[in-house]
């Protein structure tokens, strides 16, 4: 492993998708469609 490693906070990055889906008027599904994952998958990563 690395000898410096930074924690990814998971919760924080969910929150700052979310906001900026929302301000681009986007909904799961069309984001889902742009990275190229399933609507229901996209919650899992």
């Amino acid at each position: 492993m690395y000898q410096y490693e930074k924690r990814l906070d998971c919760h924080a990055l969910g929150k700052e998708i979310k906001r900026r889906r929302k301000a681009k008027g986007w909904t799961q599904e069309h984001l889902s469609q742009l990275v190229d994952l399933t609507p229901p998958l996209h919650h899992v990563y």
